[in-house]
């Protein structure tokens, strides 16, 4: 039997304990981050980026912002996925014109956004039927040398289909059927 006293308790348990955590429930998120600080266990970003996700989840996408400008009082540097979270509060909260500022505080972080972010980025700005900054998300996808995905293609398509601009959505439907995305 192993006693009380002798197990040591890090991030990992407390963030599967979140990642598990539904919608609504998002402030049960916000008790286990208190449990941990309450024994000086201090969040990686691995625990942060998923009680944002929670925080996501619920609908509550103010909150999630919030709580990622907070990343630095807890010595945090943000990831990829951090940035991902909160392109996902933009899209829940219609904050499309905030993309480009975070996509440039990346670069100024030192932080490599990858296709999976662009995706994000994209489907802000789609949600928000601002389809102009889409194609410029993919192009500067393109200069970036990240290959879109079917994702990154679907949702562009989406968006100018949805907007009206059906010749823009069959060029962009051509164009990944040349990078052999989608079939012909």
């Amino acid at each position: 039997e192993v006693s009380r006293s002798c197990v040591e308790l890090d991030t990992y348990p407390y963030s599967q304990v979140v990642a598990c955590i539904q919608g609504a429930q998002w402030s049960i998120a916000l008790k286990v981050l208190g449990h941990m600080l309450d024994r000086t266990i201090l969040p990686d970003v691995v625990m942060f980026n998923a009680v944002v996700n929670t925080f996501n989840r619920g609908g509550q996408w103010r909150h999630a912002l919030n709580f990622l400008d907070s990343a630095a009082n807890f010595g945090l540097q943000l990831d990829s996925i951090s940035y991902n979270t909160c392109f996902k509060a933009y899209q829940l909260g219609g904050k499309w014109n905030l993309v480009e500022a975070l996509l440039a505080d990346m670069h100024l972080k030192v932080v490599r956004p990858r296709d999976t972010t662009y995706n994000h980025a994209i489907a802000a700005c789609a949600a928000c039927d601002q389809w102009s900054m889409v194609l410029e998300l993919v192009q500067k996808m393109r200069r970036k040398n990240i290959a879109p995905s079917v994702v990154t293609y679907g949702a562009a398509i989406s968006a100018c289909s949805g907007s009206g601009h059906w010749q823009l959505a069959l060029h962009l439907f051509r164009r990944a059927a040349l990078d052999r995305l989608m079939p012909t």
